[in-house]
């Protein structure tokens, strides 16, 4: 299965990116130069370019990834994802039952979290030898 280039991750992208933010410094230095202004809007012109190729390859890749052999679960999840739905993670359950409140999801990751880090939950070991530091 093919995989598919993040577009930020692109060498071509990269270097275009890296053209355009040395053009707009030259462009902010000489303000009132109208050679400088042409030449910022040709390597703008060519940044969205690149950005557009490079899209249509990511998008093509992601595509072409979908075969015979690909599982439904996988088809499926992808056809998700190219309608835009989004999928929530499940509520957290605690003793079994979910959790629907954001501030009591917080403040119950926040108990289970001073509870493993107390010294009462270390190894008798580990508090004699943070005790004589």
């Amino acid at each position: 299965m093919l995989s598919c280039i993040k577009i930020n991750q692109s060498p071509v992208y990269t270097a275009a990116v890296r053209e355009k933010h040395a053009a707009f410094s030259r462009l902010r230095r000489n303000r009132g130069d109208p050679t400088v202004l042409e030449g910022f809007r040709r390597v703008l012109a060519r940044a969205r370019r690149v950005l557009k190729e490079v899209r249509r390859s990511s998008w093509t890749a992601y595509v072409s990834s979908i075969n015979t052999k690909t599982p439904l679960t996988q088809v499926f999840r992808r056809v998700r994802k190219i309608a835009g739905k989004f999928t929530p993670s499940p509520a957290p359950k605690v003793n079994g039952i979910k959790i629907m409140d954001g501030l009591t999801v917080a403040n119950t990751i926040a108990e289970a979290f001073a509870k493993v880090s107390s010294r009462d939950s270390r190894p008798l070991a580990v508090s004699h030898e943070l005790g004589a530091q």
